[in-house]
């Protein structure tokens, strides 16, 4: 099955969150091998940090059963 993009074009980015890093690596692999340029973050404060600073925008936000505290 021939997955499409989910935004835009093949230089979209996604922010994958998940506390568990072997998960996020996982997703981060999978995207990056379908085209995607991917911005990781460890939890839902991390995630908002990268945002914030203006450094990362992504297109597409996805958080993973990520605690609210860092572990």
């Amino acid at each position: 099955m021939k997955h499409r993009p989910l935004v835009g074009s093949s230089k979209s980015s996604i922010l994958v969150v998940d506390n568990d890093a072997h998960i996020r690596r996982e997703l981060v692999d999978i995207l990056a091998h379908e085209g995607y340029h991917c911005i990781e973050a460890r939890d839902g404060i991390e995630a908002l940090e990268r945002i914030s600073s203006n450094q990362d925008r992504p297109d597409l936000f996805g958080c993973f059963h990520s605690p609210h505290e860092r572990t």
